[in-house]
């Protein structure tokens, strides 16, 4: 049986580098049958994860969906604003959307 990571998975990657050229965080989308899963998602802050959220999610036309951390409230408040649905209630919450 042949092991995939992530990375070998991915549909699309996206790097964020400050002004000085350093990167200061990534995502990957991973493309399954039943919906786009964005993430892992490495960023400093709530807004650059959303910037990468966003880029990730921007071309695609179905369903998206994303785990993030139950005391990330900031990203998830962005994440409810932009139409994805909260579907469990964990210290991973997973959320929803149809783009």
């Amino acid at each position: 049986m042949i092991r995939l990571n992530r990375i070998d998975q991915s549909k699309q990657c996206l790097v964020v580098r400050n002004q000085t050229g350093k990167i200061i965080g990534f995502g990957l989308s991973i493309f399954e049958p039943i919906n786009l899963i964005l993430g892992p998602i490495v960023a400093p802050d709530p807004q650059t994860a959303a910037i990468i959220i966003d880029g990730l999610a921007l071309k695609h036309n179905g369903k998206l969906r994303i785990d993030v951390s139950s005391d990330n409230n900031e990203l998830m408040f962005f994440l409810q604003k932009s139409g994805f649905v909260k579907v469990n209630e964990r210290l991973l919450e997973t959320f929803y959307c149809h783009s």
